[in-house]
């Protein structure tokens, strides 16, 4: 991989990639240079999902927020919403904008929480001339992503029917008083979601399409499945798609014999200035191909000395256009796939595959996959060390437990580390964080698998997660925040999640992370959602805040403040919240 130097503009200039010199543009006030020198970032926004268009979640502008007041935090507002809040709250212009469970969309200012506007999403797709089913009061129309800004004047959020799906569109909301300006359907299967929020560059909106057809397989009536992935480049003023490409090959809606799933659902894309490519990571496939499922089982068991001929069945029926479990990495402009990555082998699934009727696990494959989908898209970090210069990796999470880091250029694969156990919930999910120097991932260890610290897990690397404690717990069997170098993906430091759930078990961890400023922030799913603050570095305990309910959200962190939802049920996994909270420093 060729090594590049880390910044070539003068101070607080950019260009692309931060890799050339005949293009560099000055940064304006409020904005101001990312590390790269790629992007001018507002330090007073966090104007979409990942904090800047490669993903990270760093807050490179903080100065407020430090270590030594990260453990003195005091609450600022508490804003009453309808429901739980799990997107991370876009804060913009002074006003805080962040979606509920119940399904309602809300404007709050960010300096006292008090609600400027809030809407129905379902009243959105009333305007719109969209049917609505008789169950919307128990299972609401609502959106998950985090809203994306455009100069201020529009506010863009995906939405999604909860538990059953379908209701998948694209709106853009008037900023001022939450008006539809716009809205898309992204995708006409009974169940498909938005789940990804979108990313914004030059006017253009990119967004993944995921679907919940993957529980609905799991209804006995229900023949699965005909759901496929796709990743869309959208105008930002009028809503128009600019293309298309799905990731899977076309099943023609055809169910049983055919490619479906891979869809694209966690975090946000990454928009790569330098190499004019976005790039997302995929699910799982729903379902493959009878003559694929036979092919792959005449191999007998699936083993590593197998998999060569493995791969060559995953070529039949146009699989070489099936993208499962990959990372993937498309034209900015048409939507080409330049190159793709998939990073294990067949892994096909359904919640069919859960139950014990013969009449309703019909729907499960054949060959029945673990469920490692990617949960979100990849992160593009730029490492240095001294006397080896700098480069530019892509690093992702999967729900396997693994860390991946590959080429932004060509998609080859840098290193790969494990990261915890995997399971069907996490494993890493819904999105990691980056200070270039280490890479921070949330495991949510679903399965509550015993972890040896002092055994086969010594690798992880514990530090103490208690206050006044010196020594690191011997073993865990809760979430986990894990702390990888970035240049070849070596463990430096784990905090296993302390705090307990309902039935006395170290809590799950869900939400994605926040840096800034050398501080981590890293929440739990116990039942009263415990914050935890650490010091980047070494994972050291700096303070902890309770949220009020269950938190499967990564804050937002802007000048002093960091802003968070509550609750989150999803799964039955959680406690239910109704608050949106900012604590300051």
């Amino acid at each position: 991989m060729k090594k590049t130097s880390c910044t070539r503009c003068p101070k607080n200039h950019v260009s692309p990639g931060g890799s050339t010199t005949t293009a560099c543009v000055k940064c304006q006030a409020p904005f101001t240079a990312n590390a790269e020198q790629s992007e001018c970032i507002d330090r007073l926004a966090w104007s979409h999902w990942g904090g800047d268009l490669s993903n990270r979640r760093w807050n490179q502008a903080e100065k407020k927020l430090t270590v030594a007041k990260a453990g003195k935090l005091k609450v600022k507002w508490e804003a009453n919403v309808a429901g739980s809040t799990s997107a991370t709250p876009t804060v913009h212009g002074g006003f805080v904008y962040v979606p509920d469970w119940e399904g309602n969309m809300f404007c709050l200012k960010a300096e006292t929480g008090e609600v400027v506007w809030s809407k129905q999403v379902k009243d959105y797709m009333t305007q719109l001339g969209v049917p609505l089913p008789a169950n919307t009061a128990v299972f609401p129309i609502m959106s998950r992503t985090s809203p994306v800004i455009h100069n201020s004047e529009l506010v863009i959020i995906g939405t999604m029917q909860a538990v059953y799906g379908g209701f998948a569109f694209w709106l853009a909301l008037r900023a001022s008083d939450g008006a539809l300006v716009w809205g898309k359907r992204a995708d006409t299967n009974i169940a498909a979601v938005i789940t990804t929020s979108p990313t914004l560059y030059e006017g253009v909106l990119y967004t993944g399409v995921s679907s919940l057809e993957e529980n609905v397989a799991s209804r006995q009536a229900y023949v699965c499945c005909t759901f496929r992935g796709s990743v869309a480049a959208l105008d930002v003023q009028t809503g128009n798609i600019l293309w298309q490409t799905f990731t899977t090959p076309d099943n023609g809606g055809r169910a049983n014999d055919s490619w479906s799933g891979a869809a694209v659902w966690g975090s946000a894309p990454v928009v790569d200035r330098q190499r004019q490519q976005v790039i997302i990571a995929t699910g799982d496939n729903y379902g493959m191909p009878e003559e694929v499922e036979e092919c792959l089982l005449a191999l007998g068991p699936l083993t590593a000395a197998n998999s060569p001929q493995q791969k060559a069945c995953l070529q039949l029926e146009g699989g070489e256009d099936n993208y499962h479990n990959a990372i993937v990495a498309l034209d900015m402009k048409t939507g080409a796939v330049k190159w793709a990555t998939p990073v294990d082998g067949p892994d096909a699934w359904n919640a069919a595959c859960l139950s014990d009727n013969p009449a309703v696990n019909d729907n499960c494959p054949a060959v029945e996959g673990p469920d490692f989908d990617f949960g979100q898209a990849p992160m593009l970090v730029t490492p240095c060390k001294p006397g080896k210069g700098c480069k530019q990796l892509l690093i992702v999470g999967q729900k396997s437990g693994i860390v991946w880091a590959l080429d932004p250029k060509d998609g080859s694969i840098a290193w790969n580390q494990r990261a915890g156990p995997g399971g069907l919930i996490g494993g890493i999910m819904w999105g990691s964080a980056s200070d270039n120097k280490l890479v921070y991932v949330s495991n949510n260890n679903q399965g509550n698998a015993k972890i040896d610290f002092q055994g086969a897990d010594a690798y992880l690397k514990p530090v103490p997660n208690v206050k006044g404690e010196k020594a690191p717990p011997a073993s865990t069997n809760g979430g986990l925040c894990v702390a990888l170098d970035a240049w070849d993906g070596t463990v430096r430091w784990t905090f296993a999640n302390p705090a307990l759930d309902q039935s006395g078990r170290n809590a799950k961890s869900l939400a994605p992370i926040t840096v800034a400023n050398g501080v981590l922030a890293y929440a739990s799913m116990d039942p009263t959602g415990r914050l935890f603050m650490l010091r980047a570095t070494d994972g050291k305990l700096l303070g902890s805040y309770d949220l009020g309910a269950s938190s499967a959200c990564g804050p937002a962190i802007v000048d002093g403040v960091l802003y968070s939802g509550t609750g989150y049920t999803n799964f039955a996994l959680g406690t239910a919240g109704t608050k949106v909270v900012a604590l300051t420093v």
